[in-house]
């Protein structure tokens, strides 16, 4: 016998007499549940995932006990006024009003609503503002701001292959191709492509990577350095912490007059082994936070007098210093793996020198000093 619970074809294509079998409350969920997993199951990104759940979740609870089939073009202006009266900015309205579109486009298609009622609702693009990109020199001065080996490799990797923040911080050792001055990125809608690496990121990132040959490039885990000759070793899954220093001294390894930081993790596992009487966890493999890269960027711009920067910026001036250079559309957009040109053509707008050199040189009236 089937569950009692189970969701059969017959439920999905005969939503009334399922809102008079089930609470509202249940079956609404159940239809957010489905919304939720066909976009997961299609490949959207976690992040456009959850923002399609937090839009419909925020826009049943506005219409309260008002059943899904009942909802009106009406309600949903009524649910886009209100945010607009909370301060939403036009660019959120466009994106809350896309997530409701697609709502109900999959609610028609489930048979749970007759006609997606936010079909006679307009969709008006907000205003599209240039990105502002840094020059050549700021990016320099940027680069020589950082503070440590890491932060410089951040930024001279953000510069040299144009990735998203979210595509840096997944960026691992194995997908790195260090002779051929490339690495393997995933990016939106599981697309992959190869993101180029200059000699100078290369040679940033190796120092980053040290011996490592898998992982997270940008690793934080749970033990980490306090400070010079410092281990820091999670005790179990609690908040307490064994803190064991060394020196740089032969501690136990005979004539060897220094040593390692890979030397004294494994002292310390076998110093800690003994200690609690079994063999210590893995690490736990985390990358570096976005809200740490952002952090990393920012502070260098303070450093080197350049006002307020975000990790996006470098995206921007990758593309903006291409196009100057006179490098083909086309390209640009696979580099930075834009799924449509049409957003990529935003760069031609972003460069007056660059259109200037196009009518000096095709131009009949432009040219010359007249």
């Amino acid at each position: 016998m089937a569950d009692a619970q189970s969701t059969t074809p017959q439920e999905i294509f005969h939503p009334q007499e399922i809102i008079r079998a089930n609470p509202p409350a249940t079956y609404t969920q159940r239809l957010l549940d489905d919304f939720l997993a066909f976009h997961a199951q299609t490949g959207h990104a976690a992040k456009t995932i959850e923002s399609y759940r937090q839009t419909a979740f925020d826009f049943v609870s506005f219409i309260g006990d008002l059943p899904l089939v009942s909802v009106r073009a009406v309600d949903i202006r009524e649910y886009l006024a209100w945010l607009l009266a909370q301060g939403a900015s036009p660019t959120s309205i466009s994106q809350k009003l896309s997530a409701l579109k697609s709502f109900f486009n999959h609610l028609e298609l489930c048979g749970a609503v007759p006609v997606s009622p936010a079909r006679l609702i307009r969709r008006k693009n907000p205003p599209r503002k240039l990105p502002h990109s840094l020059t050549v020199e700021e990016v320099e001065k940027l680069i020589s701001a950082a503070k440590n080996p890491r932060d410089r490799a951040v930024i001279e990797t953000f510069y040299a292959s144009g990735l998203r923040l979210a595509e840096l911080t997944a960026m691992r050792i194995e997908s790195i191709d260090w002779a051929a001055r490339s690495a393997r990125i995933v990016g939106k809608g599981d697309r992959e492509r190869l993101a180029p690496l200059n000699k100078r990121a290369i040679d940033a990132l190796r120092i980053v990577v040290g011996s490592r040959t898998s992982g997270f490039v940008f690793d934080a885990t749970r033990r980490r350095r306090l400070g010079t000759g410092s281990i820091i070793k999670q005790k179990s899954r609690s908040n307490f912490y064994w803190v064991l220093r060394f020196k740089n001294t032969d501690l136990c390894l005979g004539n060897v007059k220094k040593i390692t930081r890979e030397a004294a993790t494994a002292l310390a596992d076998e110093y800690m082994e003994k200690k609690v009487g079994h063999p210590l966890p893995p690490r736990n493999e985390r990358t570096i936070s976005r809200h740490a890269i952002a952090n990393i960027v920012g502070r260098a711009a303070r450093r080197a007098g350049l006002g307020k920067i975000h990790p996006h910026m470098l995206r921007h001036s990758f593309a903006s210093h291409l196009m100057e250079g006179g490098a083909d559309l086309i390209a640009i957009r696979d580099l930075l793996g834009h799924s449509s040109l049409s957003t990529t053509s935003i760069y031609l707008h972003t460069t007056g020198k660059h259109l200037k050199d196009v009518l000096v040189k095709y131009h009949p009236r432009f040219g010359g000093e007249a």
